[in-house]
């Protein structure tokens, strides 16, 4: 091991740092995630009925604001895709509704023709 330190160019070795830092940082954060999940389930049986608690609502993280980003473009995918296929069935009704209008517009000009 001391063979591969001594190895390293210092770009690597801060990408080293780096990975080994977030590391730690997100084992940190997972178990402060576990610890408030817990904390829900503890307290939930002594709340009034109906009531619930999230664990969101014991302690913030900053991966709330990561899921809570991620809900928001969840949220805009699905209505742009709600409006797109809205959209789409309107065209179609139009285009339907063009059809038969044109149908109906020769039907009538033969008609009295």
């Amino acid at each position: 091991m001391p063979d591969q330190f001594w190895d390293l160019t210092m770009r690597e070795f801060r990408l080293m740092q780096t990975g080994y830092l977030e590391k730690l940082a997100d084992e940190q954060i997972h178990n402060w995630d576990l610890t408030r999940t817990l904390c829900a389930y503890i307290i939930s049986p002594h709340l009034k009925k109906g009531k619930k608690i999230a664990p969101k609502d014991i302690m913030r993280l900053p991966i709330d604001k990561k899921q809570e980003s991620h809900d928001d473009i969840t949220k805009r995918r699905q209505q742009a895709i709600f409006d797109l296929k809205r959209h789409e069935r309107i065209k179609a009704k139009q285009t339907k509704d063009k059809k038969e209008g044109n149908n109906t517009n020769s039907f009538i000009g033969n008609k009295n023709g």
